[in-house]
């Protein structure tokens, strides 16, 4: 479905929910024609796909660019510092942080993160490494003109190192990907992922004010009917809530384990072991930031107390 924001900015949004594996696009219909992220699936049917010039990639998820083949003429363009991801397998490995499986779960990796069979048949490729060649890559306030419209790159770490926001600051619309106002709140479950990013992220976003924001799995917020201040204050009010709750938690020693068994995180349906691991990756940032804060310790025995 095609959901005209102007006569060039349109927010593509996939035939289903736009959850895992899928999410929104945004088309940009001007001098030259820009797709914004990949995973909106046979949506892209509404649009000349032949004719895209350029495609963003806001940051590597699968459900973001699983699409990109469609785009046979397209140059790719994605943030520099996740780059090396979409071209060499380790590093995409070194990303998803299951280098700490081991440490942090009982048990050995034996349950596949979703089941590959029966996908639909829009979502073009499979969850995994799969080599996308960049013909370029932009930085934080990176400005592209494509016509009448003009788009900055805005780094917004935090769910991942590389992630990207996209400001059209003449329309007032910016296009947040997955810093995404979800009611559960945000993820940071990866190794790069980051706490303190995902604050100053948020809190940029939040300066900016923007008229109209989009995201990768929301509908469209428009003021004045949504208060897009308040509504990212309660999403980053969500990490934060989790941070005292899990710090409250620690007036006893825990160990990771012990916190994870609270539910003091995240807990979507179903519970599966990638869901327990995540849960356990963003505990450690957030005992991490609280350790540099100086508000916990670590005991002998491995568990975290509050000082």
């Amino acid at each position: 479905m095609i959901i005209n924001l102007t006569r060039q900015i349109k927010l593509i949004r996939p035939q289903g929910r736009a959850s895992f594996p899928y999410s929104n696009s945004l088309y940009v219909d001007d001098d030259s024609r820009l797709v914004i992220d990949a995973g909106a699936g046979q949506a892209f049917g509404e649009i000349p796909e032949a004719e895209v010039d350029l495609l963003f990639l806001s940051h590597y998820h699968f459900d973001h660019t699983h699409g990109t083949s469609r785009f046979k003429r397209a140059g790719i363009m994605a943030g520099i510092q996740e780059a090396p991801g979409y071209e060499d397998v380790a590093a995409y490995i070194e990303y998803s942080g299951f280098s700490h499986w081991k440490e942090l779960m009982v048990q050995p990796k034996n349950q596949p993160f979703i089941k590959t069979a029966g996908y639909p048949e829009d979502v073009l490729e499979k969850p995994g490494f799969r080599e996308i060649k960049l013909s370029g890559t932009f930085q934080d306030r990176d400005s592209f003109t494509l016509g009448s419209t003009t788009v900055q790159a805005l780094h917004t770490p935090g769910h991942t190192h590389g992630h990207y926001s996209f400001w059209f600051e003449k329309a007032g619309i910016l296009f947040a990907s997955d810093l995404d106002l979800s009611p559960g709140g945000p993820w940071y479950g990866e190794e790069y992922s980051n706490v303190e990013d995902l604050v100053s992220s948020v809190n940029r976003l939040i300066e900016i004010d923007p008229l109209i924001m989009l995201t990768s799995h929301r509908r469209v917020f428009k003021q004045p009917d949504d208060n897009i201040k308040q509504l990212l204050k309660e999403y980053l009010g969500v990490t934060l809530g989790r941070e005292e709750a899990i710090l409250h938690s620690l007036q006893e020693p825990r160990t990771i384990d012990d916190i994870e068994e609270l539910g003091l995180v995240f807990e979507p349906l179903p519970r599966t072991q990638h869901i327990e691991f995540w849960n356990k990756m963003m505990i450690v940032k957030h005992l991490n930031r609280l350790h540099r804060m100086g508000l916990i310790e670590k005991t002998d025995t491995g568990a975290y107390i509050r000082r």
